[in-house]
Parts: C-alpha cells; sequence; structure tokens
C-alpha cells in the first residue's frame, strides 16, 4: 500500500479486469519484501526508491482461499497469500504515474475511506474483506 499526505491510497485497475487493488505481485526467490515492493511499484507505476519514505515491512499477512471445496491429491486448496507493506510518497506534488501497459490500465489515489466502496463493487467478497483487514493496520 502507498499513501499520500492527503490520506489517500494509491489503486491499479489490472488490464482487462474491472477491478481495483493494490500494486501488487509476487515476491522472488531469495528477494526481501522491501526488493519486491520497490520492484513491483517499479514495474506497476514507474517509482523509484527515491519517490518512497516511511516504509513499514509486513504489516498485515493474510489467505484467501479461493476453492475450498476444490483440493489437490495433497489436500490443498488453491489460495493465495498475501503479505502487505506500506509507504508513503516522499514528494506528492511533483510524483507521476508510468503505468506498465501490460499489467496496469489504469491507476488513482482515492480517499482511504472511499477504497472500500470500490473493493466491494468488484464483487471478490474473500478479498475485499482481507483487503479491509490490511487497511485498519495502516
Amino acid at each position: 500500500m502507498v499513501s499520500n499526505p492527503a490520506n489517500e491510497l494509491i489503486l491499479t485497475k489490472p488490464v482487462g479486469l474491472n477491478l481495483w487493488s493494490f500494486p501488487q505481485g509476487g515476491i522472488r526467490k531469495n528477494e526481501t519484501l522491501e526488493e519486491n515492493m520497490l520492484r513491483e511499484l517499479h514495474e506497476e507505476l514507474g517509482f523509484k526508491r527515491k519517490d518512497l519514505v516511511d516504509f513499514e515491512l509486513d504489516l498485515f499477512r493474510g489467505y484467501v482461499d479461493y476453492e475450498p471445496n476444490r483440493t489437490n491429491r495433497r489436500g490443498f486448496s488453491k489460495g493465495k497469500a498475501y503479505v502487505f507493506s506500506h509507504a508513503k510518497v516522499r514528494d506528492f506534488e511533483n510524483l507521476e504515474f508510468t503505468l506498465q501497459p501490460e499489467e496496469v490500465e489504469e491507476a488513482v489515489w482515492v480517499p482511504a475511506d472511499k477504497c472500500m466502496k470500490l473493493f466491494e463493487e468488484s464483487g471478490k467478497a474473500k478479498k475485499t474483506k482481507l483487503l479491509q483487514n490490511a487497511m485498519n493496520v495502516v
């Protein structure tokens, strides 16, 4: 999660999906949480390390079990683990997005109290609850 001085959070809309979420991406082998956060924010939005301050890593962890009734032969169901971190933008007035067109269709700053409405409109109830819990930590 990334916030600005106006208490807004940046949300992205992935290409081809009608939903809003925080910038996100998988962690690579041997990559730290800070390295992952910086890489994903650079890939999706063009942010650089110098654009961000006050890192809070591993604030909240959650898991969404997308198919609880469908398990593989080892007994695991399909799901996704999430680790939420937070940073603030350093120079909000001069910060510009450089969207990665293959991944991100749109990015917007949204007041923190309005984020939940956009998450709920996506129709993904399990992930919406997880995002709400993560926002309560920030």
